[in-house]
């Protein structure tokens, strides 16, 4: 893939690289300072801003080293913790998650775990739950195996303080798997400490983005192979750290045929019906060309066919879309269950410009064919579909001239759908169903209980702007109000003392938070009101600390 960028991508990336260092330099300044609690809440920043506004980097060696010194500082080894515990039969397993959620891969990947593998006991931690219901899931799985779950937010957000409780559960299991967001710092300052600690796994389930826990896993489990290249070149982890384990999966049982599914969803029974699932951003063009320069002109080649999408809502684009083929574009935004939707399936095309690999599975273990647009090279192939079960059953195409011949082939031809689709089922049963799934995890506990070094790679961070980084950035969309509210966010629970010693060191980097954390939580409320142009002035202020910041030299470069 071309490294060659234009300017406002490229000074756009150096701008996110340069409010992330100076929020680690802040960071760095409190823990040498001893104040502890103070580097935290940077800490937070530091990541929620890597994880949001893409800075050019993958993994940063320089916020772990802050981490892992500030939760040598704060939060203790156990008092009988002397040596690594290891073992290849774990008994019994901690799954960490930043928030239980009735939806997202990673909820449902740990929650499907805890099911397949009931031989175990299964506890969660969870770290920042914010108050909301842990999904009914969770309690039933844990408890089906003897575990229980522990909400570590529940009286404190001080990541130091759930940071010992993880701590204190995990020396109490034999391993740990961290199914954690990309810019949660709680497992870095509990497992800061390696003695007296089982195996901890880092599960990559967002292998296209920053993310922290380099430094403090013992293994990083990927869930497919073309994220393996990334996580050695701009990760720095050793291939020896590295396992690679499937999405679990519950084998479909149909509640009714297709021809039904269809009638219930008020199709004709004759249409073919093309069927898209992922997160809304996935389908947002990135620069180039998008999903629906893709499928519109099968739709219009092809009168019977039916375009189903979940996550895009009808506005925009897909609205104008949905008039052009007089109804047969039908975004349907979230839904909570979209098994209805696979039955009544019979192509399955994977969202663009970035994939959504568990759906594919999902829709392959129906039996639907997969089509998936692949332009990418290189690093970049993160952003197609890949997963044991779909490397060899996905049908990829490079060309989108391509693309429509082989979905237009699909929609005339039935017995190609069914070849196509029952080949997809079967790689996928072997590979994310039943035994076959067992037996590598069977193989990721073995793995783990290997005694290795945590710390690979180079001290500082390294700067990179490619094609990637580019397509990264713009997937997630430029968002010149986030680092502001995650200011807001993490400081606003402080002392007013501490808020202001934090955001005095926060206007030479970024202005966009709220002025009124300066002031006592009573005279705030008082003046809470803003005039309409608040947010103008935000990014304003932003934007000239940002320039300011990039122009000074960076001593981590």
């Amino acid at each position: 893939m071309s490294t060659t960028i234009n300017t406002a991508d490229a000074r756009r990336l150096e701008d996110n690289f340069a409010v992330f260092q100076g929020v680690v330099d802040i960071a760095d300044e409190f823990v040498r300072g001893s104040r502890l609690r103070l580097a935290a809440a940077c800490a937070e920043i530091a990541a929620g801003c890597a994880w949001r506004n893409h800075p050019g980097l993958f993994a940063s060696p320089r916020l772990e080293r802050v981490l892992i010194e500030l939760g040598r500082r704060s939060v203790p080894a156990g008092a009988t913790s002397v040596a690594r515990r290891v073992s290849r039969t774990p008994r019994h397993v901690l799954h960490v998650l930043s928030k239980a959620r009735a939806m997202g891969g990673d909820s449902r990947f740990a929650c499907r775990w805890m099911r397949a593998d009931g031989a175990r006991a299964h506890s969660v931690a969870i770290t920042s739950q914010l108050g909301a219901a842990v999904p009914q899931t969770f309690l039933d799985s844990a408890a089906a195996t003897g575990g229980e779950v522990h909400r570590l937010d529940d009286d404190s957000c001080d990541p130091i303080v759930r940071a010992r409780r993880l701590r204190a559960l995990a020396e109490r299991a034999d391993f740990v798997a961290l199914h954690v967001y990309p810019d949660d710092v709680v497992p870095l300052l509990a497992f800061a400490h390696n003695d007296g600690l089982p195996p901890v796994a880092l599960i990559n389930h967002s292998d296209h983005t920053f993310w922290l826990g380099v430094q403090v896993s013992d293994l990083v489990v990927q869930l497919r192979r073309s994220s393996i290249p990334l996580g050695a070149r701009r990760r720095h982890v050793n291939p020896q750290r590295l396992a690679t384990l499937p999405i679990p999966l519950p084998v479909p049982r149909r509640t009714q045929s297709r021809a039904e599914a269809k009638a219930r969803l008020g199709l004709d029974p004759d249409a073919v019906v093309l069927l898209s699932v992922g997160t809304e951003f996935k389908y947002v063009p990135a620069g180039g060309t998008g999903f629906l320069d893709l499928v519109l002109p099968v739709m219009t080649a092809h009168e019977r066919a039916v375009l189903l999408t979940v996550g895009p809502r009808d506005t925009g684009a897909w609205a104008v879309a949905r008039e052009r083929t007089r109804g047969r574009v039908v975004p349907l935004g979230r839904q909570e269950d979209p098994a209805p939707l696979f039955e009544a399936a019979d192509v399955y095309l994977d969202s663009f410009p970035f994939t959504s690999p568990t759906a594919a599975l999902e829709a392959g273990a129906y039996g639907l064919p997969l089509v998936a647009y692949c332009p990418y090279a290189g690093d970049a192939q993160v952003l197609s579909p890949g997963a044991p079960g779909l490397d060899d059953s996905v049908c990829r195409l490079e060309d989108a001239n391509q693309y429509v011949e082989t979905v237009s082939r699909l929609i005339v031809n039935a017995d190609t759908r069914q070849v196509m689709g029952e080949r997809a089922r079967q790689a996928i049963e072997h590979h994310h169903q039943g035994s076959g799934w067992l037996d590598r995890l069977s193989v990721v506990y073995s793995v783990a209980g290997e005694v290795r070094p945590r710390a690979d790679g180079p001290s500082e961070d390294r700067f990179e702007a490619d094609r990637l980084d580019v397509m990264i950035d713009r997937l997630y969309g430029v968002d010149a109000d986030a680092v502001g509210r995650m200011i807001d966010t993490h400081v606003r629970p402080l002392p007013v003392a501490a808020r202001r010693a934090i955001l005095r060191r926060m206007l030479r980097v970024n202005r966009s938070f709220s002025f009124d954390l300066f002031l006592p939580a009573w005279l705030a409320t008082r003046l809470s009101w803003r005039p309409p142009y608040w947010n103008v002035i935000r990014r304003s202020l932003a934007r000239s600390a940002g320039e300011r910041h990039r122009a000074q030299p960076c001593a981590s470069t």
